[in-house]
């Protein structure tokens, strides 16, 4: 592949029957490893070959060329649960270089070029569409929403066969978070005089568990880590001006939700925006993991972009039903909601998006859980014969329901009919709250109480329409 020294010898590809007949709608990835199992986020990248296949042509994809050959490529896992060795598909953090190990930008599954993409393993999502659905609901509301499109994906070693027990399934390929002109425009590092003192911009925090090689600081005790700058662009200098800059900032969030400056300091349509998504997809990590917040230089301070929600509609154990709010109880966004102006807007942004021709009507939700599926084809059904346990009523997977059915078809309706569902309980209990004190009241809290103890029967098969028919 260059003139350089090889990173390990790969002997000539060879194809099975399973492999020489796959017809896809999708990019079809092969990884080359010269390991047995990619290692852990703490453990470092492996040395991969990648070959790409995604041209719009008939016929089994992987018996033509590639449309690309990338020699350089750094692979490892990367999540916290979602690495659980039981699993049998993980995610992947990958990282295209050149020769000399340098970032080489190359446009996956046709991106923005760039050398840093995740693969996101669709393994405790039996439905394989929850976070492709909460992506695309997401682009046109919330800034810097990541691009996303399903990949199948086949990992193996230099010896071994592109086959059944090569093949890993159906990924989501996204963009890494990070700062970038076609990702979160953050612009330079800049610190600026103001009235009260410096201010200052050009960076990203993320609040998750501290983890990887990130800066991590504290608000209170709450962790957040640097994203961007990377660490090794980063001075400690730099990073306690980040993490001074960011403090302000959210801790008049905090400790002073009241105060109209908000407005002036915060983008606060992103706040209210990422607010309604999360509620409505009933995220139950909203605002604790994989909360991203970024600013520019003397800009004010924007939420999101948004991430992960692979145990949202439904799927996280202790969620319950489609009824009840949740967002009240979480850092930030329970705090700014006791402000009876952001609250008003909260509502009012919420009518106009499930108005006619807005961006969360029923129609549009059912158009997009059917156009997901119709474009997963017959990959999902190659995902589920790679791992059949994932239709086995009772199969347990860490932190997801199962509802006992037995189908692909079942458990999308049950994604659909969790979506809609809540979002007509949401048009109702918003419509008819006042202010505030109703969204914090007793009785709130026991509607979602009585909605957890639903746990998975609120789903009810025989009164869910199938996909692509009159919306349930």
């Amino acid at each position: 592949s260059s003139n350089r020294q090889s990173v390990f010898r790969i002997p000539k590809r060879k194809l099975a029957p399973f492999a020489r007949q796959l017809i896809s709608p999708l990019p079809v990835l092969e990884f080359v490893v010269a390991t047995n199992a990619l290692p852990l986020p703490h453990q470092g990248y492996a040395p991969a070959l990648v070959r790409v296949f995604d041209r719009p042509d008939d016929g089994p994809p992987l018996m033509r060329p590639p449309r690309a050959l990338l020699p350089f490529v750094a692979v490892r896992l990367r999540g916290a649960s979602s690495t659980n060795p039981r699993y049998r598909q993980h995610p992947i953090r990958l990282e295209i270089r050149n020769g000399r190990q340098k970032p080489s930008p190359f446009d996956l599954c046709g991106f923005p070029p760039d050398d840093d993409f995740v693969l996101i393993a669709n393994y405790m999502d039996r439905s394989l569409i929850r976070d492709r659905l909460v992506y695309e609901l997401a682009a046109p509301l919330i800034p810097c929403t990541p691009r996303t499109r399903y990949v199948e994906v086949f990992i193996r070693q230099p010896s071994e066969r592109l086959d059944e027990t090569t093949y890993r399934g159906v990924y989501l390929a996204a963009e890494q978070i990070e700062g970038g002109p076609d990702r979160v425009p953050v612009g330079a590092l800049a610190v600026v005089p103001s009235p009260e003192g410096l201010d200052g911009g050009g960076w990203l925090v993320e609040r998750d568990r501290p983890g990887t090689n990130r800066p991590v600081f504290w608000v209170g005790n709450e962790p957040f880590m640097i994203v961007s700058p990377g660490a090794t662009a980063l001075s400690h200098a730099q990073a306690d001006f980040i993490r001074t800059d960011f403090e302000r900032l959210y801790r008049m969030i905090r400790e002073n939700p009241r105060d109209d400056r908000l407005f002036e300091l915060l983008d606060m349509d992103s706040f209210v925006n990422l607010m309604l998504l999360q509620e409505l997809v009933k995220n139950r990590d909203a605002f604790l993991y994989s909360a991203y917040y970024h600013r520019s230089a003397g800009g004010r301070l924007v939420a999101g972009p948004p991430w992960d929600f692979n145990l949202t509609l439904g799927n996280g154990r202790g969620l319950g039903g489609p009824e009840g709010f949740i967002l009240q109880h979480a850092p930030c966004a329970g705090d700014l909601l006791r402000n009876p102006r952001i609250f008003r807007l909260y509502q009012a942004r919420w009518r106009e998006w499930r108005q006619p021709g807005g961006a969360l009507t029923d129609a549009r939700i059912c158009a997009l859980v059917d156009g997901l599926v119709q474009e997963l084809g017959p990959a999902a059904a190659r995902h589920y014969a790679r791992y059949p346990e994932l239709l086995w009523p009772g199969y347990p997977i860490d932190f997801a329901v199962d509802y006992h059915v037995d189908t692909f078809d079942k458990n999308v309706r049950i994604v659909r009919d969790f979506l809609l569902r809540r979002a007509r309980w949401l048009d109702g209990a918003l419509a008819a709250m006042t202010g505030p004190a109703d969204l914090f009241s007793a009785e709130t809290d026991l509607v979602e109480a009585e909605s957890r103890k639903s746990g998975r029967t609120w789903w009810d098969e025989n009164r869910s329409p199938p996909l692509g028919g009159d919306s349930p």
